[in-house]
């Protein structure tokens, strides 16, 4: 849950994990309520996008962390050592 405001003493935290290098959206499987539910997720350029808009809405507040797991996973970061990630 995102607050829609933050105090002087606050930091907004974002955290990604185990991200696999997903350059793009893919379906994933979730167990929720007693139900199996398919999403999109992932993808560089989504990700990318939510973190810009949070940095613009607090701005000197919010910090990124992540967790690992970024540059394993996908063929073209395996065939690239990871090198497909920085390009533009």
């Amino acid at each position: 849950m995102i607050p829609t405001s933050l105090s002087a003493t606050q930091l907004l935290l974002l955290q990604i994990n185990d991200v696999h290098a997903y350059l793009e959206p893919h379906t994933e499987w979730f167990w929720e309520n007693g139900q199996t539910v398919y999403r999109s997720v992932g993808g560089y350029a989504r990700l990318a996008t939510l973190v810009k808009e949070r940095r613009n809405q607090y701005p000197n507040a919010t910090v990124l962390l992540d967790g690992g797991d970024t540059f394993h996973g996908t063929y073209p970061a395996i065939q690239t050592q990871g090198e497909a990630l920085f390009q533009s």
